[in-house]
C-alpha cells in the first residue's frame, strides 16, 4: 500500500493518504516491515510539505517507531512557512490547516496560528486561518480567539464572532468574555444574537438569553406593541434612493429586490402591491406568519453548530442552508441536537438597528411601483436543475458550475433560485402520465400572479423528450390565466414551435435561446394576456404529449 502511494502522482497520493490516516483504526497496529518504512521515507520527499504531516500521523498510527522529534521538526517548518509573510497566501493557509491536522489537541499550534492576527492581517488571510484552527481541539482555543478578538479591526472581529458560534465551546467562551466586558454586546449582529437565543444547547440557550437581556440587547417580545409605536412611520415620507442603499446592506444577504441579492429568503421585488403598514409587519414581526420552509432551525453535530433552512432531509442527512447562503451537508448519525424555536431565519430587532427615518426610507423602496415583477415559481416547483434527468442525483453534473444569480433576458429581469447542489427545487417539471418515470410529478401546479401585466415573460421553452426527438406539434404546455373576475384564457405552447428539447440547442420559432445550463439550453419566450385584468393565479398544465415541460422562472410586466 504504501509503495503504491509512494508510486502514485502526489496531488492523488495526497488526497489518498488522508483519507487512509482519518479511517486508519486508533487501536490498530500494523506489521511496518523495512520496504513499508522506505516507502514512509520516500512519501515525505516526495509530497508537498503541507502533506508530509500525514505521511508522520500514519506512522505514529503504525507504532513505526519513535517520531516525536521528526514531528516536531516538521511542525517547526509549517509553521514558518504559515507565519512568512512573503509567503503566497495559499499555501500559508494550506500550512495552518496542515499544522493543525497533525496534532488538533496541540495548544501551540493553535496559538502561534491566531498569534498571527491582528489589524494589518488582510480578512482572506483573517478568514483562512479562523478555517483552519476551527478545526483545532485545542482547551485553549476560545481563550485564544478572545485574545485574537481584541488585536483585529471590526471587520476581523466579525469574522471571530462567526467562528467562535460554530461550536459549543468556543461559544461558552464567547459567552464569558460578554459577562466580563470582554466583548461587547452591541458588537454581535442581529443574526448573530438570533442564533445565540436560539442555540441547541439548553444550557448556552439560557445562560445567552439571560446576558442579551440584561445588555439590553433583547427584542421586546410584543411585537404587536413595537408595530403599533412605529406604525407612524408608514405615513412619513421617505427617501428610496437611500432605502435603496439600506437594503442592500442589511437585507441583500438574504432577499432580492430588482434583481439584486440572494435568493435564500423571499423576492421582495413585489411588494409594492402591499400597504406600508404590510411590509413594516413583516419587517418588525418576521415570525408572524413564517412558512415552514423559512423557519430556522439550529444543529449540532460532530463538535459544529450549525444554523439556518432546513434545505432538504434524506434517510442518512440533513441540509442547512445559512444565512450566507453555505449549504452544510450534516450526516445523521452525527447530530447531537437540533433545535427550533418556531423563528424565522429573519431575526427580530431590527428597530434596533435602524432609526425611523432609515424604516421610513426603506419603506418608500419596498413601495415603489416596479415595471417587472418575479413570480414565486420556487412555490410551486417540483425539481431541482442539477438531477441528471431529474431523476436520483448519479454523480457530478455539468449543471453543477451554472451561477445561479439575477439573470436579463431581452433587458427582462429573472431571478433565478440556487439549487444547492440538487438540494433544492428550484423549477416547475410536469408530467401527464403517459410516459413511465420514476419520478412523481404532477401534471399541472398553480402559480399565484396577483397582478395585471401587459405581458408574462418565461425562461422555459424547454423540455424533456421535445422537439427534434419528437417531431408533432402537440401541446406541450397550457398556460391558463385566471383572472380576479371568474374569466379565464388559455395559451397553447406547441412541441417544436415554442418548445424544444432541453438536453440539445434546437432552435424553435416562437422562442428564442437565452443561456446554457451546463450542457442544457435555456429558451426565453413571453405570453400577452387579451385582457388589462389583475390575474389572480396562473394554471400551468402539461399538454397531451409525450414531452415533459420546464419553467425555471416567470417574470410579470406590469404596464
Amino acid at each position: 500500500l504504501v509503495g503504491a502511494l509512494a508510486g502514485a502522482e502526489p496531488r492523488l497520493a495526497s488526497a489518498l493518504l488522508r483519507v487512509l490516516v482519518d479511517a486508519w483504526p486508533s487501536d490498530r497496529v500494523a506489521h511496518v516491515d523495512d520496504k513499508a518504512t522506505a516507502g514512509l521515507s520516500n512519501l515525505m520527499t516526495r509530497l508537498p510539505l503541507e502533506a508530509r504531516g500525514d505521511v508522520l500521523r500514519l506512522a505514529e498510527n503504525w507504532h513505526a517507531g519513535d517520531l516525536k522529534s521528526m514531528m516536531a521538526d516538521h511542525q517547526r517548518s509549517l509553521l514558518k512557512v504559515a507565519s512568512d509573510a512573503e509567503q503566497d497566501q495559499a499555501k500559508r493557509l494550506d500550512a495552518a490547516a496542515a499544522l493543525i491536522r497533525m496534532n488538533p489537541r496541540d495548544d501551540a499550534s493553535t496559538h502561534d496560528l491566531l498569534a498571527l492576527l491582528d489589524a494589518q492581517t488582510s480578512s482572506e488571510l483573517v478568514t483562512g486561518l479562523l478555517e483552519a484552527t476551527a478545526q483545532s481541539r485545542s482547551d485553549n482555543l476560545g481563550a485564544e480567539l478572545i485574545d485574537a478578538y481584541a488585536r483585529l479591526l471590526p471587520a476581523g472581529r466579525a469574522l471571530v464572532l462567526e467562528s467562535m458560534l460554530s461550536q459549543p465551546g468556543t461559544t461558552s467562551a464567547l459567552l464569558d468574555a460578554l459577562a466580563a466586558g470582554d466583548v461587547e454586546i452591541r458588537d454581535l449582529s442581529l443574526e448573530q444574537m438570533a442564533a445565540l437565543r436560539a442555540h441547541p444547547d439548553e444550557a448556552l440557550r439560557q445562560r445567552a438569553a439571560e446576558l442579551l437581556a440584561q445588555g439590553g440587547a433583547t427584542p421586546s417580545a410584543n411585537r404587536q406593541q413595537v408595530l403599533e409605536d412605529l406604525l407612524h412611520v408608514t405615513q412619513e415620507p421617505g427617501d428610496a434612493d437611500r432605502g435603496r442603499a439600506l437594503f442592500t446592506k442589511n437585507c441583500a444577504v438574504c432577499h432580492t429586490h430588482s434583481g439584486v441579492g440572494a435568493t435564500i429568503g423571499p423576492d421582495l421585488t413585489g411588494m409594492f402591491v402591499h400597504p406600508k403598514k404590510d411590509i413594516l409587519t413583516n419587517i418588525i414581526d418576521p415570525s408572524r406568519d413564517v412558512e415552514g420552509n423559512y423557519r430556522a432551525y439550529s444543529v449540532i453535530a460532530g463538535g459544529k453548530v450549525y444554523t439556518g433552512l432546513i434545505a432538504s432531509e434524506s434517510r442518512t442527512n440533513v441540509i442547512v442552508v445559512d444565512a450566507q447562503a453555505h449549504r452544510h451537508v450534516i450526516e445523521r448519525a452525527e447530530i447531537d441536537e437540533m433545535y427550533s424555536a418556531n423563528k424565522s431565519l429573519m431575526p427580530e430587532g431590527f428597530e434596533k438597528e435602524l432609526s425611523e427615518q432609515d424604516l421610513a426610507d426603506v419603506l418608500e423602496f419596498l413601495a415603489q411601483k416596479q415595471q417587472f415583477v418575479p413570480l414565486p415559481v420556487i412555490k410551486v416547483a417540483t425539481a431541482s436543475s442539477v438531477w441528471p434527468n431529474f431523476g436520483r442525483r448519479r454523480g457530478p453534473d455539468p449543471a453543477d458550475s451554472f451561477e445561479w444569480k439575477p439573470r436579463r433576458v431581452n433587458d427582462v429581469p429573472f431571478t433565478l433560485v440556487d439549487p444547492q447542489q440538487g438540494a433544492v427545487r428550484n423549477l416547475i417539471m410536469l408530467q401527464n402520465g403517459q410516459r413511465p418515470s420514476r419520478m412523481e410529478l404532477p401534471s399541472e401546479v398553480k402559480l399565484v400572479c396577483g397582478h395585471a401585466p401587459k405581458t408574462l415573460h418565461l425562461l422555459s421553452g424547454v423540455s424533456l423528450f421535445g422537439f427534434p426527438n419528437q417531431q408533432e406539434q402537440t401541446t406541450t404546455l397550457l398556460v391558463r390565466l385566471n383572472y380576479a373576475d371568474g374569466q379565464s384564457e388559455e395559451h397553447e405552447l406547441k412541441n417544436g414551435v415554442h418548445f424544444s428539447d432541453y438536453f440539445q440547442r434546437s432552435d424553435v420559432p416562437e422562442s428564442e435561446f437565452a443561456f446554457a445550463i451546463g450542457n442544457r439550453q435555456m429558451r426565453y419566450l413571453k405570453i400577452t394576456p387579451q385582457r388589462d385584468a389583475k390575474i389572480v393565479d396562473i394554471d400551468l398544465v402539461c399538454g397531451e404529449g409525450r414531452a415533459a415541460p420546464v419553467v425555471l422562472a416567470v417574470t410579470a410586466e406590469l404596464p
